[in-house]
């Protein structure tokens, strides 16, 4: 897809104190944080979820998008979750016998779910949205416009929704990113898996928005491989817990775009 060229126009924004967000060009971004769920609050998560949950679970951490005051899509940690399979994962750790009496020790219902907390989501939207495949060299982003390095950065955030190091047996985590620049803003909403010894696997989603336009691109992209591959491939061991660069190297699986319309 080609872009037009773009000048930089700032449109007039406000900051929110304590970072707790941006408004800009009709566009409200809020950002809510908080610690770890309590005690009290895993149990009750647990039992709307039947779900065990990661050792982390931030509750409290929210990104919100509003376009004229109304809501059009946002990140949650509880509806994250709510996307987690109940079937266990076909994936085991390197000692499988070690994890698997470990299994026969826990409820039953503790049982029946994704150990790998694998998730698809990208967010919760509350607009429609045409979906189309991609190949591995297409994008809906304007790549020549997000890697300039020229343009204001307004607002900035990371937030961890949830993490679990799986046992001691590598890292699961879905997180979230902003930047809100002068002329864009632009999300990636991450899944992470490192299983050690056995399996990578990276799912990501890619928002962005051009000021003065009337549509919201997303992109999902699924990569995953095994260790055995990733190592085949020459990749230094160092790499591995490092998810920025192993999206540069994980097989592309899937590719798919979404394009959601305004309206005044």
């Amino acid at each position: 897809m080609s872009w037009p060229k773009h000048e930089v126009q700032t449109p007039p924004y406000y900051l929110h104190s304590e970072g707790k967000g941006i408004d800009i060009d009709k566009w409200s971004i809020i950002v809510t944080e908080g610690p770890i769920l309590s005690s009290n609050e895993i149990e009750s998560w647990q039992s709307q979820l039947a779900l065990k949950l990661p050792t982390m679970a931030f509750g409290q951490n929210t990104l919100s998008f509003h376009y004229n005051r109304e809501r059009k899509f946002y990140f949650s940690t509880f509806d994250a979750l709510q996307t987690v399979s109940h079937c266990s994962s076909w994936l085991r750790v390197k000692p499988a016998a070690l994890w698997e009496n470990r299994q026969a020790n826990v409820d039953l219902f503790d049982a029946n779910y994704d150990w790998t907390f694998s998730t698809t989501y990208g967010g919760t939207w509350l607009m429609q949205g045409e979906e189309t495949p991609l190949s591995a060299t297409e994008s809906c982003l304007d790549w020549s416009l997000l890697r300039r390095e020229d343009i204001p950065l307004l607002f900035f955030k990371e937030l961890t929704l949830y993490e679990d190091e799986l046992d001691d047996q590598g890292i699961s985590s879905l997180s979230v990113r902003l930047r809100v620049m002068s002329s864009f803003f632009y999300v990636l909403c991450r899944f992470w898996l490192r299983v050690d010894d056995v399996h990578f696997r990276l799912y990501d989603t890619r928002i962005y928005h051009q000021w003065n336009s009337n549509v919201v691109m997303k992109e999902y992209s699924e990569q995953e491989a095994s260790f055995q591959q990733v190592s085949e491939m020459g990749v230094d061991s160092r790499w591995f817990t490092n998810s920025d660069f192993m999206q540069k190297v994980l097989p592309l699986t899937k590719k798919t775009a979404t394009r959601y319309y305004l309206t005044p």
